[in-house]
């Protein structure tokens, strides 16, 4: 793992805003999976859940690694967040679809922020190497609740009507 101490600023701050936005997913999927009622679905939340986490901690021994702490920074998962709190309102509605769509926006800031960490900043190979990573498993996530969503919209379902 890279310990330069002259790491720059742009590296340290990125790898910090991906933090913060682990740490969002973590508690989006956490309270997700505690309060949705279909345990496929709590299964799979509590699972990613658990990821972000280690996602997270990951990221933070990079950071402090390269002698920064972790949690300094300002708060760059704002909109993550903000995303996240919608997910609150819709699991108090108890909508299995909402909540799917939900979440399916949340992992949209988090995909969208790995892409543009990868996509804009030169990190050195052996931290692009954890963050890439990351991001593929993001993606998977996203794609399976994008899945999920959209084979649980009550307007796609079948109505029940038969063809003679």
């Amino acid at each position: 793992m890279t310990t330069d101490t002259t790491a720059s600023y742009d590296t340290i701050n990125c790898l910090q805003q991906l933090v913060s936005i682990s740490r969002d997913s973590e508690d989006g999927f956490r309270e997700a999976s505690r309060d949705v009622r279909n345990q496929d679905l709590k299964e799979l939340f509590a699972m990613i859940a658990r990821q972000r986490g280690e996602f997270g901690t990951e990221l933070k021994r990079i950071v402090s690694s390269l002698n920064e702490d972790p949690e300094s920074s300002k708060d760059l998962g704002g909109e993550a967040r903000l995303l996240w709190m919608e997910l609150k309102a819709a699991l108090s509605a108890g909508d299995e679809h909402t909540v799917l769509f939900e979440c399916e926006r949340g992992e949209d800031a988090a995909v969208n922020a790995y892409r543009d960490v990868l996509k804009d900043y030169d990190l050195p190979p052996d931290i692009r190497v954890v963050v890439e990573r990351q991001w593929e498993a993001v993606q998977k996530s996203h794609e399976r609740i994008r899945h999920l969503r959209i084979v649980s919209d009550p307007a796609k379902q079948p109505t029940g009507s038969s063809s003679p």
